[in-house]
């Protein structure tokens, strides 16, 4: 059990009270819980480091630099000094896990002695994380289980990370220059998809295909967490943990918290995935006028042909590295 769910609130009702225990991971830096029961980090920092560093505010976080803080601990009693004091601002049983699970590997890799430049940077990557909690999802939590799973199963995860979307407007889902890949899903038997006219667009020179698969939500298949959990350790080993962070706060926004627990037949998926190449998509006859601003395509992917695992294996690149692993 991570030490905060150990503490208990300080007796005092002020702001700058916290109940602590040293982190798991560190001898310098505290975990500590304030008079409203909620989380923070509290880092011992040099003050001068930080001049007039303003604070961070946002929804669900704050952050305050090299303010003055009293900290009660079970050993050496009641302790005043200088901090950055991160704390979450909900009481949320799955944001109080979140903020602990990025507190956890913040600190680990902050170290026992970070720089005030350290930690400014730190205080970034947690803005990048919660800011997009105040803004709508620009993905469905299926669409992407669906991404984290064809990351997960293929033969190169790290490959397919560093491929992976970089912001949720790119066109899309996989990008390596010449090779491109798209991901579908569907909650149907009907394996049919939607497709844009921008995503049907020929692109000279570059070759794209199509991942499709059939989802069925069921309460005993995997989470979405359990998925993002296996695709962000892929990433620690290639150093792509925080892009994942951050790509997948930005796709899921203010649903983050509750789209985790969201749970999909895995072994469906898998026996139902199918390349397609994007040339044999059918298409409208002729130029699209300029009047049209946008078009949308269901295309009924079962009377299209697609394309064998090992044809994806004999194209090489991303397309091989997009193919389950045996």
């Amino acid at each position: 059990m991570h030490p905060f769910y150990e503490l208990t609130a300080p007796a005092t009702g002020d702001s700058v009270s916290f109940s602590v225990a040293r982190w798991p991971s560190s001898t310098a830096h505290w975990v500590g819980r304030d008079a409203e029961g909620r989380p923070a980090i509290l880092l011992e920092v040099d003050a001068s480091g930080f001049g007039d560093a303003p604070p961070v505010a946002l929804r669900n976080l704050r952050i305050d630099h090299a303010v003055e803080v009293k900290v009660q601990h079970a050993d050496v009693g009641t302790v005043a000094g200088r901090m950055t004091v991160v704390r979450c601002l909900s009481n949320s049983e799955q944001l109080t896990k979140y903020f602990l699970d990025i507190a956890d590997r913040l600190v680990s890799r902050l170290g026992d002695v970070p720089t005030p430049a350290d930690i400014l940077s730190a205080v970034r990557h947690l803005q990048a994380l919660f800011l997009p909690m105040r803004q709508p999802a620009a993905i469905t939590v299926q669409g992407l289980w669906a991404e984290l799973l064809v990351i997960a199963e293929s033969r190169s995860p790290k490959r397919m990370l560093r491929c992976w979307r970089v912001t949720d407007t790119d066109r899309y889902d996989f990008n390596d220059g010449q090779l491109r890949l798209e991901v579908k899903s569907c909650s149907t038997s009907l394996r049919a998809h939607i497709f844009s006219q921008r995503q049907m667009e020929l692109v000279p020179s570059a070759q794209t295909m199509v991942a499709s698969l059939l989802i069925e939500e069921t309460a005993a298949g995997t989470s979405l967490e359990a998925l993002y959990e296996r695709v962000l350790a892929f990433g620690q080993l290639c150093g792509q943990d925080e892009r994942v962070q951050v790509a997948v706060a930005r796709l899921l926004g203010e649903s983050r918290a509750a789209a985790m627990s969201s749970c999909y037949d895995q072994e469906l998926a898998m026996a139902s995935l199918r390349f397609y190449k994007q040339e044999d998509l059918p298409r409208l006859p002729g130029p699209i006028p300029d009047a049209i601003d946008s078009i949308q395509f269901r295309i009924l992917m079962d009377r299209v042909p697609h394309v064998l695992s090992k044809e994806m294996v004999a194209l090489g690149g991303l397309f091989e590295s997009s193919v389950p692993s045996a």
